[in-house]
């Protein structure tokens, strides 16, 4: 969404962005009008099959995935998982065959009156997230130190979620996609990251770290922001004590 217009001007070609619904809200950051196809996107989600044959070409009338799974997409993305510093929208330049200077667009947030304090996103598709347990505690030490906290919920709409946080004080949350948005679109919430420590025993360590320097929310677009960062290990009083302080 936030290379839309970029991809327009340097390709001369009008896009059309296909989302699932629950992520509707998400095109209305940028302005723009989706295409919603819940069927669509979970086949390119999960047939590993298309991942691989899929000959993902751009032309007028074409059908493009944005995504790294579609190996013949003319990118050479295993380059961008070992550099230092490359951020994920140099990912998707790539995959949008764009210059590495493309524009990008930030989303923009509607004002909102300051309704919650701190705002916990508990419940996210990030890779790995904390355990239910930290942030059941996390909660209880905030409380504890006179914190109003709230924690999102999995049936919650997006837009309902992008609402609550452009009324929060204080947004904590793991590596997702929502703590990037907020980052780029500079909310002006407090915003904390709470990343778990990858251990030598994690199944996903050599992917994760071989990726995580395109992946890390803070510089999501290659920008940095002005973000908490901590790291959770198996100590978490610690860590919990440090992002109350």
């Amino acid at each position: 969404c936030s290379l839309a217009r970029a991809f327009e001007k340097h390709h001369r070609l009008q896009p059309r962005v296909v989302l699932k619904s629950s992520q509707a809200a998400v095109a209305k950051l940028f302005d723009l009008e989706p295409e919603l196809n819940d069927l669509l996107i979970a086949r390119a989600e999960t047939d590993q099959q298309l991942h691989r044959a899929y000959e993902n070409l751009i032309h007028d009338g074409a059908l493009l995935y944005v995504h790294p799974h579609f190996v013949r997409s003319g990118a050479r993305l295993d380059q961008l998982t070992v550099k230092p510093r490359v951020s994920q929208a140099d990912m998707y330049r790539a995959l949008l065959r764009l210059p590495p200077d493309a524009p990008m667009e930030r989303p923009q947030w509607l004002p909102t009156p300051n309704t919650t304090d701190v705002l916990l996103i508990t419940e996210s598709r990030s890779w790995p997230n904390l355990p239910d347990k930290f942030w059941v505690a996390l909660e209880l030490r905030l409380r504890q130190a006179g914190r109003r906290p709230t924690s999102n919920h999995p049936s919650l709409p997006l837009q309902e979620l992008f609402d609550l946080c452009a009324g929060a004080t204080w947004v904590i949350g793991p590596q997702c996609g929502v703590m990037s948005a907020l980052c780029e679109s500079k909310l002006p919430c407090r915003k904390t990251l709470a990343i778990r420590e990858l251990s030598p025993q994690c199944p996903y360590l050599f992917g994760l770290t071989q990726t995580m320097p395109y992946g890390h929310v803070s510089t999501f677009a290659g920008n940095d922001s002005a973000v908490d960062h901590i790291i959770v290990g198996a100590d978490w009083p610690t860590a919990i004590e440090a992002i109350v302080k």
